[in-house]
């Protein structure tokens, strides 16, 4: 099973995402073309993709937002320009998406959030928002 906690970088927006996956030459790691069929969640509204989606090692007794978007940006880094020009010639939102549990008991350690000065600069370069979606464990 997958950790519950993770991070990616996503495009959405109305366009076909099979054509700006070609464009970016980069594999997704989850595609979703709008009003295509999803049980879980009916139709979606807008085209969507998702890139780099990096699980956290559940092994680590403190989860590592820090480390955790390091490994996003290891991957989508090389591919900074071609996400620049998806979201300018298709008119599409960006966005780093942080997901995480928060721990409620006292016995565990709280997540070590933030982000390095190259994720930053990552996600200014691409045009996109901060995301974060954190739930209790």
């Amino acid at each position: 099973m997958k950790s519950p906690n993770y991070i990616y970088f996503g495009l959405a927006g109305d366009f076909n995402p099979e054509l700006v996956a070609r464009a970016i030459d980069l594999e997704p790691t989850e595609i979703r073309a709008k009003h295509s069929r999803n049980p879980e969640r009916k139709l979606p509204r807008c085209s969507f993709m998702r890139f780099a989606q990096t699980h956290a090692d559940d092994s680590f007794e403190v989860l590592d937002i820090y480390d955790l978007a390091e490994k996003v940006v290891d991957q989508l880094e090389p591919y900074t320009q071609q996400f620049i020009d998806a979201v300018m010639n298709h008119n599409a939102e960006s966005t780093f998406q942080v997901v995480f549990e928060f721990p409620v008991s006292d016995e565990v350690s709280t997540p070590a959030l933030g982000f390095s000065k190259r994720v930053i600069h990552f996600v200014a370069a691409t045009h996109a928002s901060i995301d974060i979606d954190s739930y209790r464990a």
